[in-house]
Protein backbone atom coordinates (compact mmCIF):
# COMPACT_ATOMS: atom_id res chain seq x y z
CA UNK A 1 0.00 0.00 0.00
CA UNK A 2 1.43 3.37 -1.00
CA UNK A 3 0.49 6.63 -0.42
CA UNK A 4 0.15 8.95 -2.90
CA UNK A 5 -0.63 12.78 -2.48
CA UNK A 6 -2.56 14.96 -4.88
CA UNK A 7 -1.77 18.95 -5.76
CA UNK A 8 -5.24 20.55 -6.41
CA UNK A 9 -5.96 23.90 -6.92
CA UNK A 10 -9.19 25.66 -5.96
CA UNK A 11 -11.67 24.71 -8.83
CA UNK A 12 -10.60 21.24 -8.92
CA UNK A 13 -10.98 20.75 -5.44
CA UNK A 14 -14.64 21.77 -4.87
CA UNK A 15 -15.49 19.66 -7.62
CA UNK A 16 -14.18 16.44 -5.68
CA UNK A 17 -15.58 17.56 -2.85
CA UNK A 18 -18.90 16.87 -4.07
CA UNK A 19 -17.28 13.27 -5.42
CA UNK A 20 -15.71 11.97 -2.95
CA UNK A 21 -16.47 10.96 0.53
CA UNK A 22 -13.85 11.80 3.44
CA UNK A 23 -12.52 14.68 5.26
CA UNK A 24 -12.39 18.12 3.23
CA UNK A 25 -9.82 20.32 4.58
CA UNK A 26 -11.42 23.94 3.13
CA UNK A 27 -9.88 26.92 3.38
CA UNK A 28 -11.76 30.11 1.17
CA UNK A 29 -8.48 30.65 -0.67
CA UNK A 30 -5.15 28.78 -1.74
CA UNK A 31 -4.71 25.08 -2.15
CA UNK A 32 -5.96 22.03 -1.19
CA UNK A 33 -4.51 18.66 -0.25
CA UNK A 34 -6.34 15.41 -0.83
CA UNK A 35 -4.63 12.21 0.76
CA UNK A 36 -6.49 8.75 0.02
CA UNK A 37 -5.34 5.20 -0.38
CA UNK A 38 -5.60 2.91 -3.62
CA UNK A 39 -3.92 0.27 -5.40
CA UNK A 40 -1.78 2.19 -7.75
CA UNK A 41 0.02 -0.48 -10.32
CA UNK A 42 3.37 0.65 -11.92
CA UNK A 43 4.88 -0.47 -15.12
CA UNK A 44 8.27 -1.80 -14.76
CA UNK A 45 10.78 0.42 -16.51
CA UNK A 46 12.88 -1.08 -19.46
CA UNK A 47 15.76 0.05 -20.86
CA UNK A 48 15.77 1.91 -24.39
CA UNK A 49 18.03 -0.33 -26.26
CA UNK A 50 18.32 1.26 -30.01
CA UNK A 51 20.75 3.82 -30.85
CA UNK A 52 19.61 7.04 -32.03
CA UNK A 53 19.55 8.03 -35.38
CA UNK A 54 18.81 10.86 -37.37
CA UNK A 55 15.45 11.29 -39.19
CA UNK A 56 15.36 12.85 -42.53
CA UNK A 57 13.27 15.88 -42.34
CA UNK A 58 12.98 16.55 -46.63
CA UNK A 59 9.80 15.68 -47.60
CA UNK A 60 9.91 14.15 -51.41
CA UNK A 61 7.51 16.29 -53.82
CA UNK A 62 4.63 14.42 -55.05
CA UNK A 63 4.15 14.03 -58.81
CA UNK A 64 1.39 15.63 -59.67
CA UNK A 65 -0.70 14.75 -63.06
CA UNK A 66 -3.37 16.31 -64.72
CA UNK A 67 -5.91 14.68 -66.80
CA UNK A 68 -6.26 15.58 -70.30
CA UNK A 69 -10.08 16.73 -70.65
CA UNK A 70 -10.50 16.57 -74.81
CA UNK A 71 -12.93 18.65 -76.38
CA UNK A 72 -13.91 17.95 -79.29
CA UNK A 73 -15.24 20.77 -82.06
CA UNK A 74 -17.57 20.06 -84.85
CA UNK A 75 -15.57 21.33 -88.07
CA UNK A 76 -16.93 21.41 -91.48
CA UNK A 77 -14.64 20.92 -94.81
CA UNK A 78 -15.66 22.46 -98.21
CA UNK A 79 -13.61 21.34 -100.95
CA UNK A 80 -13.61 23.83 -104.11
CA UNK A 81 -13.20 22.30 -106.91
CA UNK A 82 -9.18 22.83 -108.90
CA UNK A 83 -9.03 22.79 -112.51
CA UNK A 84 -6.39 20.40 -113.01
CA UNK A 85 -2.80 21.64 -114.29
CA UNK A 86 -1.54 21.85 -117.43
CA UNK A 87 2.35 20.31 -118.30
CA UNK A 88 4.11 20.66 -120.73
CA UNK A 89 7.29 18.41 -121.06
CA UNK A 90 9.67 20.05 -123.21
CA UNK A 91 12.65 17.88 -123.93
CA UNK A 92 15.95 18.66 -122.77
CA UNK A 93 18.29 20.73 -124.82
CA UNK A 94 19.17 19.48 -128.35
CA UNK A 95 22.92 18.53 -129.07
CA UNK A 96 24.57 21.39 -130.60
CA UNK A 97 27.02 21.06 -132.59
CA UNK A 98 29.96 23.90 -133.30
CA UNK A 99 29.55 24.32 -136.72
CA UNK A 100 28.87 22.83 -140.71
CA UNK A 101 30.76 22.51 -144.14
CA UNK A 102 29.18 22.85 -147.47
CA UNK A 103 30.33 22.28 -150.76
CA UNK A 104 29.13 22.37 -154.27
CA UNK A 105 29.61 23.23 -157.94
CA UNK A 106 26.74 24.31 -160.48
CA UNK A 107 26.85 24.59 -163.99
CA UNK A 108 29.38 26.73 -166.17
CA UNK A 109 32.42 25.66 -163.62
CA UNK A 110 31.28 27.04 -161.00
CA UNK A 111 32.20 25.88 -157.74
CA UNK A 112 30.75 26.79 -154.28
CA UNK A 113 31.86 26.00 -150.47
CA UNK A 114 31.13 27.52 -147.02
CA UNK A 115 31.90 27.05 -143.58
CA UNK A 116 30.42 27.83 -140.77
CA UNK A 117 32.50 27.25 -136.89
CA UNK A 118 30.52 28.89 -133.29
CA UNK A 119 30.93 28.28 -130.30
CA UNK A 120 28.60 25.86 -128.41
CA UNK A 121 26.47 26.71 -124.96
CA UNK A 122 28.79 28.98 -122.79
CA UNK A 123 26.83 31.90 -120.81
CA UNK A 124 30.14 33.83 -120.73
CA UNK A 125 31.23 34.03 -124.10
CA UNK A 126 30.45 33.28 -127.73
CA UNK A 127 32.98 33.30 -131.20
CA UNK A 128 32.82 31.84 -134.12
CA UNK A 129 34.11 32.13 -137.69
CA UNK A 130 32.20 32.38 -141.40
CA UNK A 131 34.02 31.81 -144.62
CA UNK A 132 32.12 31.88 -148.12
CA UNK A 133 33.49 31.35 -151.71
CA UNK A 134 31.95 31.48 -154.64
CA UNK A 135 32.98 31.48 -158.17
CA UNK A 136 32.64 30.48 -162.13
CA UNK A 137 34.95 29.99 -164.45
CA UNK A 138 32.35 29.28 -167.51
CA UNK A 139 32.74 31.12 -170.95
CA UNK A 140 29.89 32.16 -172.99
CA UNK A 141 30.65 31.60 -176.56
CA UNK A 142 31.20 34.90 -179.40
CA UNK A 143 31.98 37.21 -175.75
CA UNK A 144 34.86 37.98 -173.87
CA UNK A 145 35.90 36.30 -170.59
CA UNK A 146 33.25 36.47 -167.71
CA UNK A 147 34.71 34.92 -164.71
CA UNK A 148 35.02 35.63 -161.04
CA UNK A 149 35.36 34.34 -157.71
CA UNK A 150 34.37 36.13 -154.73
CA UNK A 151 35.72 35.09 -151.26
CA UNK A 152 34.42 36.57 -147.97
CA UNK A 153 35.47 35.91 -144.56
CA UNK A 154 34.20 37.03 -140.40
CA UNK A 155 35.73 36.29 -137.38
CA UNK A 156 33.16 37.33 -134.41
CA UNK A 157 33.58 37.47 -130.50
CA UNK A 158 31.07 38.39 -127.78
CA UNK A 159 32.25 38.39 -124.10
CA UNK A 160 29.73 39.11 -121.15
CA UNK A 161 30.88 40.23 -117.54
CA UNK A 162 28.21 40.88 -114.99
CA UNK A 163 28.26 44.54 -116.16
CA UNK A 164 29.19 44.74 -119.30
CA UNK A 165 28.92 43.10 -123.31
CA UNK A 166 32.03 43.29 -125.03
CA UNK A 167 32.08 42.36 -129.02
CA UNK A 168 34.69 42.28 -131.49
CA UNK A 169 34.42 41.33 -135.18
CA UNK A 170 36.71 41.28 -138.21
CA UNK A 171 35.80 41.11 -141.98
CA UNK A 172 37.90 40.41 -145.19
CA UNK A 173 36.78 40.47 -148.70
CA UNK A 174 38.27 39.55 -151.78
CA UNK A 175 36.77 39.93 -154.94
CA UNK A 176 37.76 39.25 -158.76
CA UNK A 177 35.91 39.84 -161.79
CA UNK A 178 36.17 40.79 -165.24
CA UNK A 179 34.07 43.33 -167.13
CA UNK A 180 31.76 41.60 -169.38
CA UNK A 181 29.40 42.79 -172.37
CA UNK A 182 31.87 42.67 -174.91
CA UNK A 183 31.29 40.93 -178.33
CA UNK A 184 34.81 38.81 -179.24
CA UNK A 185 33.80 36.23 -181.67
CA UNK A 186 37.32 36.24 -182.82
CA UNK A 187 39.01 36.18 -179.46
CA UNK A 188 40.84 39.36 -179.88
CA UNK A 189 41.20 41.19 -176.35
CA UNK A 190 43.28 39.57 -174.21
CA UNK A 191 41.80 37.39 -171.03
CA UNK A 192 43.61 39.43 -168.27
CA UNK A 193 42.91 43.13 -169.75
CA UNK A 194 39.43 43.14 -168.19
CA UNK A 195 40.28 41.50 -165.40
CA UNK A 196 39.65 43.70 -161.98
CA UNK A 197 39.95 42.66 -158.33
CA UNK A 198 38.83 44.60 -155.10
CA UNK A 199 39.66 43.44 -151.50
CA UNK A 200 38.59 45.00 -148.47
CA UNK A 201 39.61 44.89 -144.68
CA UNK A 202 37.28 45.65 -141.40
CA UNK A 203 37.15 45.42 -137.72
CA UNK A 204 34.92 46.94 -135.04
CA UNK A 205 34.67 47.02 -131.50
CA UNK A 206 31.77 47.63 -129.11
CA UNK A 207 31.06 48.32 -125.04
CA UNK A 208 28.03 48.29 -123.72
CA UNK A 209 26.48 48.19 -120.20
CA UNK A 210 24.41 45.57 -118.92
CA UNK A 211 21.32 45.44 -115.49
CA UNK A 212 19.34 42.97 -115.23
CA UNK A 213 17.92 43.70 -111.73
CA UNK A 214 17.62 47.71 -112.74
CA UNK A 215 16.05 48.90 -115.80
CA UNK A 216 14.88 52.42 -114.65
CA UNK A 217 19.06 52.90 -115.59
CA UNK A 218 21.43 54.51 -117.82
CA UNK A 219 22.30 52.18 -121.12
CA UNK A 220 25.23 52.99 -122.93
CA UNK A 221 27.18 51.47 -125.96
CA UNK A 222 30.15 52.94 -127.16
CA UNK A 223 31.68 51.32 -130.80
CA UNK A 224 33.92 51.84 -133.14
CA UNK A 225 34.82 50.08 -136.63
CA UNK A 226 37.40 51.01 -139.42
CA UNK A 227 37.28 49.63 -142.96
CA UNK A 228 39.76 49.53 -145.90
CA UNK A 229 39.09 48.76 -149.40
CA UNK A 230 41.01 49.19 -152.68
CA UNK A 231 41.03 48.00 -155.76
CA UNK A 232 44.14 46.07 -157.16
CA UNK A 233 46.08 47.76 -159.50
CA UNK A 234 46.52 46.25 -162.76
CA UNK A 235 50.09 44.90 -164.37
CA UNK A 236 50.33 47.60 -166.99
CA UNK A 237 49.31 51.01 -164.78
CA UNK A 238 52.52 52.27 -163.77
CA UNK A 239 50.81 55.61 -162.60
CA UNK A 240 48.64 54.32 -160.03
CA UNK A 241 44.69 54.67 -161.34
CA UNK A 242 43.70 51.79 -158.47
CA UNK A 243 41.05 53.61 -156.05
CA UNK A 244 41.70 53.37 -152.59
CA UNK A 245 39.06 53.96 -149.62
CA UNK A 246 39.52 54.23 -145.94
CA UNK A 247 36.92 54.46 -143.83
CA UNK A 248 36.31 55.34 -139.74
CA UNK A 249 33.08 55.34 -137.45
CA UNK A 250 32.59 56.29 -133.97
CA UNK A 251 29.01 56.17 -132.30
CA UNK A 252 27.29 55.78 -129.28
CA UNK A 253 24.01 54.98 -127.85
CA UNK A 254 21.94 56.44 -124.55
CA UNK A 255 19.19 54.66 -123.64
CA UNK A 256 16.88 55.50 -120.47
CA UNK A 257 13.43 54.69 -119.37
CA UNK A 258 11.51 56.28 -116.96
CA UNK A 259 7.86 54.38 -116.39
CA UNK A 260 6.20 54.66 -119.87
CA UNK A 261 8.38 56.17 -121.51
CA UNK A 262 12.28 55.71 -122.77
CA UNK A 263 14.57 58.18 -123.66
CA UNK A 264 17.06 57.89 -126.36
CA UNK A 265 20.21 59.58 -128.04
CA UNK A 266 22.03 57.71 -130.99
CA UNK A 267 25.19 60.09 -132.52
CA UNK A 268 28.01 58.76 -134.83
CA UNK A 269 31.09 60.28 -136.16
CA UNK A 270 31.75 58.90 -139.93
CA UNK A 271 34.88 60.13 -141.74
CA UNK A 272 35.94 58.62 -145.18
CA UNK A 273 39.29 58.47 -147.43
CA UNK A 274 38.72 58.42 -150.99
CA UNK A 275 41.98 57.87 -153.33
CA UNK A 276 41.83 57.10 -157.09
CA UNK A 277 44.48 58.49 -159.71
CA UNK A 278 45.56 61.07 -157.55
CA UNK A 279 49.23 61.16 -159.18
CA UNK A 280 48.11 60.26 -162.82
CA UNK A 281 48.80 63.95 -164.19
CA UNK A 282 47.71 62.72 -167.51
CA UNK A 283 43.99 62.82 -166.60
CA UNK A 284 42.13 65.73 -166.16
CA UNK A 285 41.86 67.28 -162.39
CA UNK A 286 38.30 65.98 -162.22
CA UNK A 287 39.38 62.44 -162.32
CA UNK A 288 41.50 62.88 -159.58
CA UNK A 289 40.61 61.97 -156.41
CA UNK A 290 41.94 63.08 -153.23
CA UNK A 291 38.71 63.89 -150.86
CA UNK A 292 37.48 63.91 -147.37
CA UNK A 293 33.89 63.11 -146.84
CA UNK A 294 32.81 63.66 -142.98
CA UNK A 295 29.16 63.02 -141.92
CA UNK A 296 28.39 64.09 -138.34
CA UNK A 297 24.93 62.45 -137.43
CA UNK A 298 22.57 63.05 -134.29
CA UNK A 299 19.22 60.92 -133.32
CA UNK A 300 17.21 62.17 -130.14
CA UNK A 301 14.04 60.46 -129.90
CA UNK A 302 11.21 59.74 -126.99
CA UNK A 303 9.14 56.61 -127.17
CA UNK A 304 6.07 56.74 -124.85
CA UNK A 305 2.40 54.96 -124.46
CA UNK A 306 -0.40 56.36 -123.79
CA UNK A 307 -3.38 54.51 -123.35
CA UNK A 308 -4.19 53.22 -126.55
CA UNK A 309 -1.36 54.73 -128.75
CA UNK A 310 2.20 54.51 -129.15
CA UNK A 311 4.23 57.43 -130.30
CA UNK A 312 7.81 58.05 -131.07
CA UNK A 313 8.94 61.67 -131.62
CA UNK A 314 12.30 62.65 -132.58
CA UNK A 315 15.13 64.10 -135.54
CA UNK A 316 17.75 63.12 -137.13
CA UNK A 317 20.41 66.22 -137.21
CA UNK A 318 23.14 65.48 -139.89
CA UNK A 319 26.26 67.66 -139.93
CA UNK A 320 27.68 67.51 -143.53
CA UNK A 321 30.83 67.84 -145.02
CA UNK A 322 31.42 69.09 -147.56
CA UNK A 323 27.88 69.19 -148.77
CA UNK A 324 26.59 72.42 -150.04
CA UNK A 325 23.68 71.96 -147.43
CA UNK A 326 25.91 71.44 -143.96
CA UNK A 327 23.45 70.89 -141.64
CA UNK A 328 20.42 68.61 -142.69
CA UNK A 329 17.15 67.58 -140.20
CA UNK A 330 14.92 64.82 -141.02
CA UNK A 331 11.96 64.20 -139.02
CA UNK A 332 11.22 61.13 -136.89
CA UNK A 333 7.88 60.45 -136.10
CA UNK A 334 5.59 57.38 -135.71
CA UNK A 335 2.42 56.96 -134.44
CA UNK A 336 0.33 53.99 -133.67
CA UNK A 337 -3.07 53.54 -132.00
CA UNK A 338 -4.66 49.63 -131.14
CA UNK A 339 -8.06 48.77 -132.36
CA UNK A 340 -9.94 45.90 -130.76
CA UNK A 341 -7.43 44.82 -128.30
CA UNK A 342 -4.51 44.90 -131.16
CA UNK A 343 -6.53 43.46 -133.84
CA UNK A 344 -6.18 46.49 -136.41
CA UNK A 345 -3.15 48.86 -136.07
CA UNK A 346 -3.31 51.87 -138.07
CA UNK A 347 -0.10 53.33 -138.06
CA UNK A 348 1.58 56.57 -139.93
CA UNK A 349 5.82 56.76 -140.13
CA UNK A 350 7.55 59.62 -141.41
CA UNK A 351 11.10 59.71 -141.38
CA UNK A 352 14.99 60.55 -143.37
CA UNK A 353 17.80 59.82 -143.10
CA UNK A 354 21.50 60.41 -144.82
CA UNK A 355 23.80 57.83 -145.90
CA UNK A 356 27.60 58.60 -146.79
CA UNK A 357 28.71 57.27 -150.15
CA UNK A 358 31.96 55.92 -150.59
CA UNK A 359 33.92 53.99 -152.96
CA UNK A 360 32.84 50.28 -151.08
CA UNK A 361 28.98 51.74 -151.20
CA UNK A 362 29.34 51.99 -155.09
CA UNK A 363 31.16 49.28 -155.99
CA UNK A 364 29.01 46.80 -153.72
CA UNK A 365 25.83 48.09 -155.74
CA UNK A 366 27.98 47.97 -159.06
CA UNK A 367 31.29 46.43 -158.99
CA UNK A 368 31.59 47.18 -163.04
CA UNK A 369 31.92 50.97 -162.01
CA UNK A 370 35.33 52.66 -162.93
CA UNK A 371 37.94 53.19 -159.99
CA UNK A 372 36.93 57.57 -160.24
CA UNK A 373 33.89 58.43 -159.51
CA UNK A 374 32.21 61.29 -157.38
CA UNK A 375 30.58 60.75 -154.00
CA UNK A 376 27.72 62.87 -152.82
CA UNK A 377 25.90 61.82 -149.60
CA UNK A 378 22.38 60.61 -150.32
CA UNK A 379 19.51 61.86 -148.11
CA UNK A 380 16.11 60.11 -148.24
CA UNK A 381 12.58 61.50 -146.82
CA UNK A 382 9.94 58.66 -146.39
CA UNK A 383 6.38 59.19 -145.71
CA UNK A 384 4.35 55.92 -145.17
CA UNK A 385 0.88 55.08 -143.48
CA UNK A 386 -1.66 52.14 -143.20
CA UNK A 387 -3.34 49.17 -141.24
CA UNK A 388 -1.83 46.47 -140.34
CA UNK A 389 -3.06 43.16 -137.68
CA UNK A 390 -4.37 39.65 -138.04
CA UNK A 391 -7.23 38.02 -139.26
CA UNK A 392 -6.69 34.96 -136.71
CA UNK A 393 -4.07 32.71 -135.03
CA UNK A 394 -2.92 31.98 -138.25
CA UNK A 395 -3.16 34.87 -140.60
CA UNK A 396 -2.21 38.48 -140.79
CA UNK A 397 -2.27 41.42 -142.97
CA UNK A 398 -0.64 44.50 -143.73
CA UNK A 399 -2.07 47.58 -146.53
CA UNK A 400 0.33 50.45 -147.00
CA UNK A 401 0.69 53.28 -148.96
CA UNK A 402 4.06 55.54 -149.21
CA UNK A 403 6.17 58.35 -150.42
CA UNK A 404 9.73 58.56 -150.76
CA UNK A 405 11.93 61.20 -152.03
CA UNK A 406 15.61 60.53 -152.39
CA UNK A 407 18.12 63.29 -152.85
CA UNK A 408 21.61 62.81 -154.83
CA UNK A 409 20.63 59.14 -155.63
CA UNK A 410 22.96 57.24 -157.05
CA UNK A 411 22.49 56.32 -161.09
CA UNK A 412 25.25 53.93 -163.31
CA UNK A 413 25.97 55.14 -166.68
CA UNK A 414 28.48 53.97 -169.24
CA UNK A 415 31.21 55.69 -169.29
CA UNK A 416 34.29 55.91 -171.78
CA UNK A 417 37.70 57.21 -170.08
CA UNK A 418 38.80 54.31 -168.60
CA UNK A 419 36.94 52.07 -170.60
CA UNK A 420 34.96 51.41 -174.13
CA UNK A 421 32.04 52.00 -172.42
CA UNK A 422 32.23 48.74 -170.58
CA UNK A 423 32.90 50.10 -167.26
CA UNK A 424 29.95 52.65 -165.32
CA UNK A 425 30.64 55.75 -163.63
CA UNK A 426 27.75 57.61 -161.18
CA UNK A 427 25.35 59.92 -161.38
CA UNK A 428 23.31 61.86 -159.13
CA UNK A 429 19.85 62.96 -159.30
CA UNK A 430 15.94 63.81 -157.68
CA UNK A 431 14.06 60.65 -157.21
CA UNK A 432 10.27 60.79 -156.04
CA UNK A 433 8.35 57.46 -155.84
CA UNK A 434 5.21 56.47 -154.88
CA UNK A 435 4.05 53.06 -154.10
CA UNK A 436 1.89 50.94 -152.19
CA UNK A 437 1.58 47.54 -150.74
CA UNK A 438 -0.69 45.03 -149.71
CA UNK A 439 -0.09 41.32 -148.44
CA UNK A 440 -1.54 38.69 -146.60
CA UNK A 441 -0.06 36.12 -144.56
Amino acid sequence: MKEMRIKLNYHSAMLLLFLCVGRVYAQAQGEYWVISKANRVISPSYRITEKPKIIDTIIPTPDVTYPLLNRNLRTQISIDQIDPAKIKIVDKLGKLYPGYLKLGIGNYTSPLGEFYYNSTRNRRMNYGAHIKHNSSFGHMKGWAPSSFDNTSGKLFGEFNTSKFVFNAEADYLNNGYHFYGIEDSLKLIPKDSLRNRVQGFSGGLSLSNYEAKDSAKLMWTAKTNYMYFHEFRQPNDSVGRNARNQNYFFGANLYYKFKQHTFNVDADFRVNRYLAAENDTTLAAIYRKDTINTLVHLNPYISTYYKKWKFLYGAHVYFDFPSNTTVQILPSIEAKYSMFNNLMIPYVIIDGNVQQQSFYTLNRMNRFIAGSVDLKNTRTFNLQGGIKGTLSKTTSFNVAAHYRRTTNMPLFINEDVFSDRYKFTVVYDLIDAYGGTAWLS
